[in-house]
């Protein structure tokens, strides 16, 4: 049986639920699914599941690492502005100057967090995932 390896890209920092990381801590390159699974006391299922879902938790942390860009800017402008109405532009435009040039897709996400309601930024959240920019 092949051995497995952790995702590209995963790390011992990277943020995993304990769900995942019960299993993944197993998996060192040497071992097969089998071997991971036998040591987890998990099915081989949920190993191969484990790894997947891992690869997900690394594509989204790469994604809020991300610099924003004019467009990308634009385009959560628009999606503010459905949740918020007309005033999201001048959110987003005090947003980004706050966190100057260098801003990252999680940076921006937790300033504006700050002006929104709870309800408010769920729905922000749930499109910006939506249209896959987290």
């Amino acid at each position: 049986m092949a051995t497995v390896s952790w995702p590209e890209g995963l790390s011992d920092q990277t943020p995993l639920p304990f769900s995942l990381w019960k299993i993944v801590t197993h998996v060192d390159g040497a071992r097969d699914s089998a071997e991971v699974a036998r040591l987890a006391a998990v099915s081989e299922a949920d190993v191969q599941t484990a790894l997947l879902q891992s690869q997900q938790w690394v594509e989204r942390a790469s994604a809020q690492r991300r610099p924003v860009s004019a467009a990308l800017e634009a385009e959560l402008t628009k999606i503010l502005v459905s949740v918020v109405g007309p005033m999201a532009s001048l959110m987003m435009d005090d947003a980004m100057e706050d966190l100057g040039e260098g801003a990252t897709l999680a940076a921006l996400l937790s300033t504006l967090a700050e002006e929104l309601d709870a309800g408010q930024m769920e729905a922000f959240v749930r499109q910006v995932r939506a249209r896959g920019f987290l």
